[in-house]
């Protein structure tokens, strides 16, 4: 048990590390300086991420788990609840000049696929690692991620398809962190059939909010904002629908859909009254160093 510990220990801190990383990229990306991506990305990490998996994955001592009763596989909550509030947080006060802040600049197929394949395979094995043992429920999370993931994929690539009349790679890494962002929250809790429904969801909803303008103009912090929010609070509410013995589907019940709704509010509005103070914080020593500073528009 004791080794178990640890290994989860170590699972979580070299998430959280990655995911502190991505927010600090997302501040550079938007025009932000390296010492405001760490002073926003440390922030993040100690006032947001932290508190909050603490809650989920503390033991005895997990608050959130033990107020609310929600159901959460590998940390939906504190990484792409918290991450995906964080990111918004900087599209929104960290502003970007659009003649020194190259586009993101599309991947080749090939570069697009290998990514994909090894995005996939770290994120299963990530969520595999979290049930700490080979047991009955290691293929069904297996199982049920791939189908999130490749669900999502296909569901996103055939919005983009109907609002820009083309796909491409962005588009589809699009909807893939979006299915496996689903799963870190619900891979553990649902059927295969319903995983398909869940991951359909969750890539039309990511798709309805990248492809309306053009994704050249999206910004890694939206990127980060759309696939986060929306693959993380998808799964948790389609646990409370679909989850086999207390999901509202199969039992009537609106114990385990109340749970998974307050789960996500809750962490929704602690995430936001932390990380907009951050980035009204950097975003400000930035927008004082320097007139030159536009209105911040990611989606144009």
């Amino acid at each position: 048990m004791a080794s178990g510990t640890s290994l989860l220990i170590t699972v979580l801190i070299l998430a959280g590390a990655v995911a502190t990383l991505a927010m600090a990229a997302a501040v550079i990306e938007r025009g932000g300086s390296r010492s405001s991506a760490a002073a926003f990305a440390c922030g993040w990490l100690l006032l947001v991420f932290i508190p909050v998996a603490w809650g989920i994955f503390g033991g005895r001592t997990a608050w959130y788990v033990q107020a609310v009763g929600a159901y959460d596989f590998a940390g939906a909550i504190p990484f792409h609840l918290g991450g995906g509030v964080g990111a918004v947080a900087i599209v929104l006060f960290i502003q970007r000049r659009n003649e020194d802040v190259a586009r993101p600049r599309q991947l080749s197929s090939l570069q697009t696929a290998l990514a994909m394949v090894a995005i996939t395979v770290l994120w299963i094995a990530w969520l595999m690692l979290m049930e700490l043992d080979l047991n009955r429920y290691t293929s069904t999370i297996v199982t049920n991620s791939a189908i999130l993931a490749g669900t999502s994929l296909a569901a996103s690539l055939a919005i983009e398809r109907l609002v820009n009349r083309r796909n491409t790679p962005t588009g589809a890494l699009i909807g893939l962190i979006t299915g496996l962002a689903a799963a870190t929250a619900s891979c553990a809790f649902l059927e295969p059939a319903t995983a398909a429904v869940t991951g359909v969801l969750a890539g039309t909803i990511a798709g309805g909010f990248a492809f309306r303008k053009r994704l050249e103009n999206l910004s890694l912090a939206g990127v980060i904002a759309v696939t986060n929010l929306v693959g993380g609070t998808t799964g948790l509410l389609m646990v409370g629908v679909l989850e086999p013995g207390r999901g509202f589907f199969y039992s009537g019940s609106i114990a385990l859909p109340v749970a998974q709704i307050t789960a996500v509010a809750v962490c929704i509005v602690y995430c936001t009254l932390v990380s907009v103070p951050l980035g009204l914080i950097v975003g400000g020593r930035q927008k004082k160093s320097n007139s030159e500073w536009a209105i911040p528009d990611s989606n144009r």
